[in-house]
């Protein structure tokens, strides 16, 4: 009875961790109202099943990269005698217990995945879209609107991000589909040229899925899909040109003159590449997570990869990639290019130290341990 009250708690926890995520109440890097409902998550799974997984090499790597990490963190926090690389190492802390509490539930609740995960995922891209159409949210970087994140990339990653998870754990054709559309609307509207990249090879994904799906069925199915579509795409059209909705699609113009824009050396500059290149001694072993002052940067590296290369050296990228790859590479070929739209973001912007990127790190995990992988 007790196991049974506390598995609906941390089911409706789930449900409430995933709808807050999008609401920035005070500034990056400070905690915000979602973190408390996942770190309520996280007691609850350890007092109910003790948060235990079974042990694998993506885990084993995951592990190994946060211990690795918070040494590197701790070894400068006592050399330069600063406090700022501890929120770094409290930041991995809190994701290694929160991916460490999913995986937990995900593997003792599959038959609740639609529910806990999917549809507080899809209900999320459906009110962020809702929140630009009505004009409700902010515009801190206008024109580029930015809902309730605090920046327009932060609100661009995790539309990437909760659209793979409905891919990796979804069932439902319909919803993964208008997922895509959804999220494609949100990185429109942030005008984020990173997300370019993970759009593109995630569309490459999705037609490759569709293309098999239409294969695999039958003539009288794949002549309904096609006049479903027909219909579906006239409607769509009719309605941009009725409606006066063409109007918000200046945003798509904005977005393809910020990427036609891009100045290379500037934007190494801004995004601490160059500043991390000529200190290339750190990567060996990493310069840690905090005072970026030393090097001249005016903030933390925008990349995944070269701020952990620069960050935790060749020992950190080396456990944080091949976490990554473990899983993806046991998805089916779909799947793989669906999956790596937040890792080709990832190149120019950083994104690790967010929750939502180990809600899709668990989504990435159970989906790779099914014992049928083909696509559903």
């Amino acid at each position: 009875m007790k196991n049974n009250v506390l598995s609906k708690i941390s089911s409706g926890l789930l449900f409430l961790f995933i709808s807050l995520m999008q609401f920035y109440v005070f500034s990056s890097g400070s905690l915000q109202p979602s973190y408390i409902t996942g770190l309520a998550f996280v007691l609850v799974m350890f007092v109910s099943t003790g948060a235990v997984v079974q042990t694998s090499q993506p885990i084993k790597l995951f592990y190994a990269y946060v211990g690795y990490a918070a040494l590197v963190d701790l070894f400068y926090a006592f050399l330069l005698q600063s406090e700022d690389f501890l929120g770094s190492t409290l930041y991995m802390i809190y994701n290694l217990l929160l991916f460490t509490a999913l995986i937990a539930y995900f593997q003792r609740n599959t038959d609740k995945l639609q529910s806990s995960v999917v549809l507080p995922s899809f209900l999320a891209l459906v009110l962020l879209v809702s929140f630009y159409f009505t004009g409700i949210g902010r515009y801190d970087f206008r024109p580029r609107y930015n809902g309730f994140f605090n920046d327009p990339n932060q609100m661009a990653h995790f539309a990437l991000c909760i659209m793979c998870v409905i891919w990796l754990v979804g069932t439902s054709n319909k919803v993964k589909y208008v997922a895509f559309a959804l999220t494609l609307i949100i990185c429109v509207v942030s005008a984020s040229r990173s997300s370019l990249l993970g759009l593109s090879i995630a569309l490459i994904g999705i037609t490759w899925y569709m293309y098999r799906e239409v294969s695999s069925s039958s003539k009288f199915i794949q002549n309904v899909s096609k006049l479903t579509f027909v219909i579906v795409l006239s409607a769509l059209v009719y309605y941009l040109f009725t409606s006066g909705a063409l109007t918000k699609i200046q945003a798509v113009s904005y977005l393809l003159d910020r990427t036609a824009e891009i100045n290379v050396s500037q934007q190494s500059d801004g995004r601490g590449f160059t500043q991390a290149l000529d200190n290339w001694g750190y990567m060996f072993f990493g310069a840690g997570k905090g005072r970026p002052d030393r090097f001249g940067m005016p903030g933390e590296i925008h990349s995944n990869w070269i701020g952990t290369l620069f960050y935790y050296g060749l020992p950190g990228l080396f456990f944080v990639v091949f976490f990554l790859f473990s899983m993806i590479r046991k998805l089916p070929l779909p799947l793989i290019l669906i999956s790596l739209s937040p890792l080709l973001y990832g190149f120019t912007t950083y994104g690790l130290r967010t929750p939502v990127f180990y809600l899709y790190a668990a989504a990435l995990f159970i989906r790779s341990n099914q014992s049928n992988t083909r696509c559903r």
